[in-house]
């Protein structure tokens, strides 16, 4: 944040990677659209071989096996999918502090022995609409990632508060003073590095160990925060640590 508090700085930063993860989003969308394509044709020839040959034929394993495959890459294509979501599937007045309480109980699960947690809620944070599910989602990933980046151990912030900002000019509320209603997730791991910071919303792109994870975690948090009119940045702490900072806008942007 600068002096004042009020604008986040490396805004262009931020626009560069906006424009790039537009690109990526466009792509990810033929991608998903064509595996469904491909997919449709193996499952439905699978499905007239099985129907044929019998579950219990010579070929069954086979066929099952080419099902689930068919059944996997589905789902791959479902999550390249929600990068290009248009707008929350269930929009409705959410509370991010009743949010954050609810979910005390399970996000203090998903910390390692060492991460010790905090919560610092800002009183005065106004009500916005959206799609609690997606939220939850979004706050359940971010808490993962950065569990993963303290694996020695250290304090884990996720805190709340108000925002009032400009957007930038690749936003569709550009020019109109907005409010914003925000999450953070701080860790206080090492950092990222400058070489990877415009890589981590990309689909697959990961610095996890094979098998560790897909890759898909960010960029689905990414699309979800898009979807619903928000943005995500990202502010390397002066004494180490990541933070990831989540708006969502409360200001009727017509006004």
């Amino acid at each position: 944040m600068d002096e004042s508090g009020k604008r986040p700085c490396n805004l262009d930063e931020q626009v560069l990677l906006n424009e790039k993860m537009e690109a990526l989003m466009r792509l990810s969308r033929r991608i998903s659209h064509d595996i469904n394509n491909i997919v449709t044709i193996i499952k439905g020839n699978a499905d007239i071989i099985q129907l044929i040959g019998g579950k219990e034929g010579a070929y069954a394993k086979y066929i099952s096996a080419i099902l689930a495959g068919a059944k996997k890459a589905s789902a791959l294509a479902s999550q390249l999918a929600v990068m290009n979501e248009k707008r929350p599937l269930n929009s409705a007045p959410v509370d991010l502090n009743l949010i954050l309480r609810s979910m005390e109980p399970k996000l203090r699960e998903l910390i390692y022995p060492g991460i010790e947690i905090e919560f610092e809620f800002n009183r005065s944070l106004p009500a916005f609409t959206g799609d609690r599910m997606r939220l939850e989602e979004v706050i359940t990933h971010l808490v993962k990632n950065a569990c993963d980046a303290m694996k020695k151990g250290g304090r884990l912030t996720i805190g709340t508060s108000n925002l009032e900002e400009t957007p930038s000019r690749d936003s569709e509320a550009q020019g109109k003073e907005l409010r914003w209603a925000c999450v953070t997730v701080r860790d206080r791991g090492p950092g990222i590095d400058a070489s990877i910071r415009s890589k981590i919303f990309e689909p697959f792109f990961t610095t996890k160990e094979k098998g560790e994870g897909d890759g898909l975690g960010l960029s689905r948090v990414y699309g979800i925060v898009r979807a619903a009119g928000g943005f995500i940045r990202i502010e390397n702490g002066a004494s180490g640590g990541t933070a990831f900072i989540v708006g969502f806008p409360v200001a009727d942007s017509s006004k």
